[in-house]
């Protein structure tokens, strides 16, 4: 069937039917490629977001665990002062 087609097409116009059905499905091609090319790219954007986010957060937990070692530092000065006056 498929062979009948091109058959046909050939002997209707020769080479130049052939040639723009060849373009239209390059055309086609190179549009979705293009759209899923814009697909990927969202995606990806979306990635980067999310890890500029988690990078956020991660740097704000590490100042919350700096805070608390600088707390406990303290309580434990505090603590030994104490101690070394009652001695």
């Amino acid at each position: 069937m498929e062979f009948e087609v091109l058959k046909q097409l050939f002997q209707f116009g020769g080479g130049y039917v052939l040639a723009a059905v060849f373009a239209v499905l390059f055309f086609l091609e190179r549009r979705a490629t293009k759209e899923q090319q814009q697909s990927k790219d969202r995606l990806y954007d979306k990635l980067f977001k999310m890890s500029e986010d988690q990078t956020k957060v991660i740097t704000g937990v590490e100042g919350v665990l700096r805070e608390n070692d600088r707390t406990l530092d303290n309580v434990v000065s505090t603590l030994n002062m104490l101690s070394s006056r009652r001695d």
